[in-house]
């Protein structure tokens, strides 16, 4: 390759970034023999500043340079020697150069091709002017559509908050008004409690006059027998005074008198009798029985209010209980978590303990065995020279994506050692038996 160095003066008020290049600026061009060309602009010093085109431009530009321009290189021999030889075209291109006018030409020829191209653009903008101004009314009118349907979503969601503060609100009181009732409750059933002893105990008295009437039928059912047992034996003597014969006819109507007398006198305790358990029956029905039927319905109303409240409560336990199992669950869940983490701890502690002591990573005790060995060697207890390794220390690879085939290969033999002989062998497997490996 070849290079060009051009050094410029860099000084004066007109000094293009005196603070930058200083009081020079060098240019250098390497042109290669492959076509490939590049800058190094540096400062005074020798230091590379920059190395594209475009801060050439700038220099150049700064300094009304024109390095195309061949009146900047034309001297008095090379003017005399052009103006002899050259034609009159050729003399015309000079001065279009020299002048700047060829370049302020081809300026112009881009000017136009620039304004024929705007122009084109123009028209086409002009051509489609209408449709984007459909186009951007429709948007307008898309967006005032969006926005009204933001406004409205945010409206919705304001309301969607209300509507769940309301319900919030509106169980909050439900549930106010439930745990009211349930004291008003709780009271109640208090004092239909109290009442109900009250009843109680208002009815000991008719229950001892029950008892009593119990028994006056009992020993009325007592005095009966004997009557009845009084009326088998009268009819066991009417048939023996029926036996006797027509001879004692007399006899026999003083004993039907007596059988009438009888009779009747049975009829009159039967009377009696049924009056008796008419009485009963009375006493069994009256006011007691009235009095103990609103008692029966009032206990039997409390009752099924108690069941109501039973079952409230056994609710609220089994709600209890799902919320025992649930903390249990939780509970658990937690110490599984509280396991794992335990556990990653125990892997990062080892990790980082591998990380400060590469050796550790072959095996937790190997630093202690390679001490071990180190003494040993101090000592000079091996026969053949110090054990190398472990293997895996000695292991680099050049690419990270071999390492778990290396892993699999060389899995029982990256921590092992290497001995010399047989008798460092065996003082080998003795400090691996020291610490259990």
């Amino acid at each position: 390759y070849g290079s060009i160095t051009v050094k410029i003066r860099n000084k004066g008020p007109d000094a293009y970034k005196p603070e930058i290049y200083g009081d020079r600026i060098i240019i250098e061009r390497r042109l290669s023999r492959e076509g490939v060309n590049g800058y190094k602009i540096k400062n005074s010093s020798g230091r590379v500043i920059a190395s594209n085109r475009k801060e050439l431009n700038h220099i150049l530009d700064h300094m009304c340079i024109q390095v195309d321009n061949p009146m900047n290189i034309l001297n008095q021999d090379l003017a005399r020697q052009f103006i002899s030889s050259s034609t009159p075209e050729e003399k015309y291109n000079f001065f279009l150069k020299g002048t700047q006018l060829s370049q302020l030409n081809e300026d112009l020829e881009h000017v136009r091709e620039k304004i024929d191209k705007i122009d084109r653009i123009i028209k086409l903008k002009t051509e489609v002017l209408p449709e984007m101004k459909k186009t951007i009314k429709s948007v307008k009118s898309e967006c005032k559509d969006m926005m009204a349907i933001q406004s409205l979503e945010k409206t919705s969601k304001e309301l969607k908050k209300q509507i769940t503060w309301a319900a919030i609100e509106e169980k909050e009181n439900e549930l106010y008004e439930e745990e009211e009732n349930y004291k008003k409750e709780m009271k109640n059933l208090n004092l239909r409690v109290k009442k109900l002893k009250e009843i109680q105990k208002k009815l000991e008295p008719y229950n001892e006059k029950i008892k009593s009437n119990h028994d006056r039928i009992i020993e009325l059912k007592e005095k009966y027998n004997p009557i009845n047992d009084k009326k088998r034996d009268i009819e066991n003597n009417l048939k023996e005074i029926q036996k006797k014969g027509a001879n004692l006819q007399r006899e026999n109507q003083k004993m039907s008198i007596t059988m009438t007398r009888l009779l009747h006198q049975k009829e009159e305790f039967e009377e009696k009798i049924n009056d008796e358990k008419k009485k009963i029956e009375n006493i069994n029905k009256g006011r007691q029985e009235i009095e103990i039927d609103e008692l029966n319905k009032a206990i039997n109303e409390l009752t099924n209010k108690i069941s109501e409240i039973n079952n409230d409560l056994t609710n609220n336990n089994k709600e209890i209980m799902q919320v025992k199992r649930d903390k249990d669950n939780y509970e658990n869940d937690y110490q599984i978590l509280e396991n794992e983490i335990n556990v990653l701890n125990r892997s990062i502690h080892q990790l980082e303990s591998q990380k400060k002591n590469r050796v550790r990573a072959f095996h937790d005790r190997y630093p202690e065995i390679l001490e071990l060995i180190e003494d040993y060697d101090r000592k000079g207890l091996w026969k053949e020279g110090k054990p190398i390794g472990p293997f895996g220390m000695h292991i680099t690879l050049k690419n990270k994506k071999w390492s778990t085939i290396i892993e699999t290969l060389l899995k029982n033999y990256v921590s092992a050692m290497g001995v010399f002989s047989h008798d460092d062998r065996k003082l080998m497997q003795s400090i691996l038996n020291k610490y259990k490996w």
